[in-house]
């Protein structure tokens, strides 16, 4: 079924600090963070809650992890409205403490998977969410049966497709590698998903340059 999320976005109306924290709209790690928490679980609708000119000129950190986020969303279109949500698994360390969510969507020709950083820890001068340095870490997942053998398994994001380290165990993959925040895998049988997702990457590109932010022009609607 079609689900939408709303995800929280910039936000100038809020105000006090009585827990000590100034900043009450996400930094960026904390935005691109919920909204991907979402995504992950396949939504085919991304909308940012409570945006308004006031907020985006007073966050304008954020612009950038949205318009990121965008052109991931549009490059995996495909995979989101014609997949579905096949796994998920919540990992804690040894000591019982957060650590990765694992989440995968798969679909006839790929499959996403997920690995999004919980161990994030308050900042104690901003009492904000932050991300540590990447750290070694090894993710499994169970693949369906039709992506059992795949021909490439890369990690995406908004510039593109990188190398990952892979291999495969009986009906899973396993992935290796140093991270933080997180990371998105697209497994794939047939070459020709990747440059399809490198192309509709492009025309988000494209979009971005035909309609670039102009900060002064939004400055002055404010006024």
């Amino acid at each position: 079924m079609p689900v939408a999320a709303w995800s929280q976005g910039p936000h100038d109306g809020w105000s006090g600090f009585f827990d000590g924290r100034r900043r009450r709209s996400p930094n960026p790690d904390e935005l691109r963070s919920q909204a991907l928490h979402a995504i992950s679980s396949r939504i085919t609708s991304l909308y940012w809650f409570n945006l308004s000119l006031e907020g985006l000129l007073r966050f304008p950190d954020t612009w950038e992890p949205m318009r990121r986020i965008g052109r991931e969303l549009h490059a995996m279109e495909p995979f989101l409205l014609a997949g579905d949500a096949y796994a998920f698994e919540r990992r804690r360390t040894a000591e019982g403490r957060p650590d990765w969510d694992l989440a995968s969507i798969v679909s006839p020709s790929a499959a996403l998977l997920f690995a999004l950083d919980t161990a994030y820890v308050i900042d104690p001068e901003v009492n904000e969410f932050r991300f540590a340095e990447p750290r070694q870490a090894e993710f499994r997942f169970r693949l369906p049966p039709w992506l059992r053998e795949p021909k490439e398994i890369t990690r995406i994001d908004a510039d593109g497709a990188h190398d990952a380290d892979w291999r495969l165990d009986g009906e899973h993959v396993v992935i290796s590698g140093a991270y933080s925040g997180d990371a998105i895998f697209l497994v794939v049988s047939d070459f020709k998903v990747r440059e399809e997702y490198l192309q509709r990457l492009g025309e988000a590109r494209a979009k971005e340059a035909a309609h670039p932010v102009d900060l002064q022009a939004l400055k002055a609607l404010k006024k």
